[in-house]
């Protein structure tokens, strides 16, 4: 995410911000982080208290669903 706003600066200096534009980047940027926060605790607290054997598992189907999508489309 903040490499894609680095990239995006000199656009948004050049054409100038309007809200229109700004208001979906930030939200992006507080959804982003927030959710990312979010995961960190998770993985936090599952490191901590139990083992990563329900992580593994969905890590696969994860996997194997990317998989089958990236092969259909």
């Amino acid at each position: 995410i903040l490499g894609a706003c680095v990239l995006k600066l000199p656009q948004f200096f050049k054409e100038g911000i309007s809200g229109e534009t700004m208001l979906p980047y930030i939200m992006g940027a507080v959804t982003a982080a927030v959710v990312g926060f979010l995961a960190i605790k998770l993985l936090q607290y599952i490191a901590k208290n139990r083992s990563f054997g329900v992580f593994s598992f969905y890590c696969i189907f994860i996997g194997i669903t990317a998989i089958i999508v990236d092969v259909l489309t």
